[in-house]
């Protein structure tokens, strides 16, 4: 491949990459049970905001999927034992399950197009929105410290902040509870930090104020970032190459 080809490639990848994404997000919004989309997000939202505009608190969209999701889908029965038998009773209502999380971030620059929020610090790109940032794995796994210590917190009237899970992989949108996060780097794995959340599933999001095509945006972002990021790299990829031949 001469060098010509091989810098039209390098430019169209991320186009190519954004398009694949946007095909595989219409196949889940069309079919979610269907089409699995891996995403992971957590949004911490304050439901009595005065505005629209101040619901969202702060939003994180995983650059990189979690290496390990387990999801324990419980079931709970009242088993009773009669005179004349056994008695069980089950519980038709959601029951509250837990979940958790784990995985790391990497060790390279990511661009992350709508994670923020009016709370979060974000080092804008110049000439990107101003939710646009990037950072490194670490710089991820700060947002994300941030987003869980955000969630313990409550609006000025006393009413505590909801965290909303998006878990497209699996096709669901649930309340969360979020519970401890674990941090940890090893010797063998040096300046890769390893982050272990777990939560516990309050609800589904039927009944609150949401709106469905929050979903289709948060797709949306995760693509552009994508996108971005991987048009970083090949920028990276080209200037380390002529610098190469310039020595």
């Amino acid at each position: 491949m001469d060098e010509q080809t091989w810098l039209k490639q390098m430019s169209l990848d991320p186009i190519f990459k954004t398009n694949s994404l946007l095909l595989k997000q219409l196949m889940h919004l069309v079919s979610p049970n269907n089409f699995e989309y891996y995403l992971i997000a957590l949004e911490v939202r304050d439901f009595n905001a005065p505005s629209s505009s101040t619901i969202i608190k702060k939003t994180l969209i995983f650059p990189v999927n979690p290496e390990r999701i387990l999801i324990m889908e419980k079931k709970m029965s009242k088993v009773t034992k009669t005179y004349k038998g056994v008695v069980v009773n089950e519980i038709e209502t959601f029951v509250p399950t837990p979940l958790n999380i784990s995985g790391t971030f990497g060790r390279k620059a990511k661009i992350l197009y709508g994670s923020g929020g009016r709370l979060g610090e974000n080092y804008s790109i110049a000439g990107l929105d101003p939710a646009t940032s990037i950072k490194t794995g670490y710089g991820v796994l700060k947002d994300l410290q941030a987003l869980h210590k955000l969630s313990r917190l409550s609006n000025q009237n006393g009413k505590p902040y909801r965290t909303i899970l998006y878990n497209l992989m699996f096709s669901s949108v649930y309340v969360v509870e979020l519970g401890d996060l674990k941090v940890s780097m090893s010797q063998d794995k040096n300046m890769l930090w390893y982050y272990d959340l777990s939560m516990t599933v309050v609800s589904p999001v039927d009944g609150l104020e949401y709106n469905p095509w929050d979903v289709s945006k948060l797709m949306t972002y995760d693509a552009i970032s994508q996108g971005m990021t991987k048009a970083l790299d090949n920028a990276k990829t080209i200037a380390n190459s002529y610098l190469y031949k310039i020595l």
